[in-house]
């Protein structure tokens, strides 16, 4: 893995190749309050551990500064998301931000110093944050050496940065095409030493989503690449986390509860859909704890729910914990033996009181 430049945000959040921190943007418009405060109260009950607000005026930089003094903790940072008016990011760091985006496909390139000088002055955290929809004006797709052209965008705005000895910079290029994706975030970790924020922007919907982050993220954390992660769905955005938490633990960064659940069939005893819900239900706001830095278990724990005695008691035997389904109940395993019959509506408290104990334990 490549050393890179660590940027502390907070005493909790640290992007030094580590870790890999999730991240969220509101949804909702400053117009709808009571929408925006509740999304910003129910990602601050998750491992999200940055929240981004679009800024457009200095109204909105006032409105976002009230909602950071009440929600924002050291594990849950607010950041100021500006475009094309380099004042906004500058008012944006004078407010308190601790880390403020700023987009080199539409900002004015003369007034970076100044934004380097303020954010040095208030300890401001800068994302350099390029997106694939508006650079076209400054960077030809079509030609082949399109990702040296992107890298060279980059240069000329860290430049004004490095002239003031300011290093806490993180990077990001986001596109909508994976694979170039991919190409682009390789050479930024290649050509520099800062941290890389990940994502595929304009990703779509839930299902698209998921599957293009699982196979650019996959790349990237496989080659060491990335400090933070955003999951962009067109959607809720506690399911950019949960999506996130999810490709995480599978790419074996977050280590958590593994629920293995059978596809049903015609022998099925029982709603298997169900008691896979009633456990996932309680597992979640549980992971959403553990996949903090601080909180991370050692090992996993796998958890199997199975439908029927056809492959049911050989799954829940391999799990650390599981329930078969049988005509008039469950038989419960624990640690790959028989540990007693349950019924049918105890399974997810039964094996939560077990993930627990054994969560406790360590």
């Amino acid at each position: 893995m490549k050393k890179i430049k660590p940027v502390r945000i907070s005493n909790s959040i640290i992007f030094d190749n580590s870790f890999i921190y999730l991240q969220s943007m509101c949804s909702y418009p400053y117009s709808e309050k009571e929408k925006l405060e509740n999304q910003i109260y129910s990602l601050s009950k998750t491992n999200c551990s940055l929240i981004r607000f679009s800024i457009r005026n200095e109204k909105e930089i006032e409105f976002a500064k009230e909602l950071k003094e009440k929600y924002q903790r050291d594990d849950f940072i607010f950041v100021a998301d500006t475009h094309f008016l380099p004042r906004l990011a500058i008012l944006s760091i004078k407010n308190g931000f601790r880390k403020v985006r700023i987009n080199p496909g539409n900002m004015d390139f003369k007034q970076i110093n100044e934004i380097a000088k303020v954010a040095k002055d208030f300890d401001s955290t800068i994302r350099i944050g390029l997106n694939g929809g508006s650079i076209n004006e400054k960077v030809d797709l079509e030609k082949s050496d399109y990702v040296k052209q992107i890298i060279k965008l980059f240069e000329t705005y860290l430049e004004p940065f490095e002239k003031e000895n300011f290093d806490k910079i993180v990077l990001s290029a986001k596109f909508s095409d994976y694979n170039l994706a991919i190409k682009v975030n390789r050479e930024l970790n290649r050509n520099f030493s800062y941290p890389i924020h990940l994502g595929v922007t304009e990703a779509g919907t839930k299902i698209r989503s998921t599957i293009l982050h699982t196979l650019f993220l996959d790349k990237m954390i496989k080659e060491g690449i990335g400090s933070t992660v955003r999951i962009s769905i067109t959607g809720d955005s506690i399911e950019e986390i949960d999506i996130g938490n999810e490709i995480l633990k599978s790419l074996g960064v977050y280590r958590g509860i593994n629920v293995i659940s059978c596809p049903t069939c015609g022998r099925t005893w029982g709603n298997l859909t169900r008691y896979v819900q009633d456990l996932t239900n309680l597992i979640k706001p549980l992971e959403y704890q553990l996949f903090k830095k601080e909180s991370m278990i050692k090992k996993p724990i796998s958890v199997a729910i199975m439908g029927c005695e056809v492959n049911g008691p050989g799954e829940a035997k391999d799990a650390d914990f599981g329930a078969s389904l049988t005509k008039d109940g469950a038989i419960l395993f624990s640690q790959g033996k028989i540990d007693c019959k349950i019924t049918k509506e105890k399974i997810a408290e039964t094996l939560m009181s077990l993930i627990q104990n054994r969560i406790n334990k360590n």
